[in-house]
């Protein structure tokens, strides 16, 4: 509604196809500026990571596939794969149950974690460690 004159207000309906085209250039405006927002160069650090002791940490992906990286079926290579293509600068390292024991004691995993059945729990023990031990 505008105020016409003589203090008459004056209510123009638009038509329901101009109401969705604004609304849809309304839209695409947003999407613009969360793009632009949102593009990698924005979502850089500042400052390298740093742990609690100052030392900067290492950048590792973690993954874990209780059977070996040789068994894992394509498509989760295919994401380890992509894992490296788009972070080349840092560490990918796929644990599975025979070398786990190299980054992670005992003591860090819960007991019998050989023995689980469930390979979601045991992933979920290990990565769950992995974060405990190196952030």
């Amino acid at each position: 509604c505008m105020s016409g004159s003589g203090g008459v207000d004056v209510c123009l309906r638009l038509p329901g196809v101009v109401t969705r085209v604004l609304a849809t250039m309304a839209r695409a405006n947003r999407l613009a500026a969360l793009t632009e927002m949102f593009r990698v160069s924005h979502n850089v650090p500042s400052t390298p990571l740093r742990s609690l002791s100052g030392e900067i940490r290492e950048r590792t992906i973690w993954g874990y596939w209780a059977q070996g990286a040789e068994q894992m079926p394509v498509f989760f290579q295919l994401c380890v794969d992509t894992w490296r293509h788009h972070n080349p600068n840092w560490d990918v390292r796929v644990l599975n149950l025979d070398n786990v024991g190299e980054f992670l004691s005992e003591a860090e995993l819960p007991n019998r974690f050989s023995q689980m059945f469930s390979h979601q729990t045991a992933s979920d023990a290990v990565r769950l460690a992995l974060l405990s031990r190196y952030g």
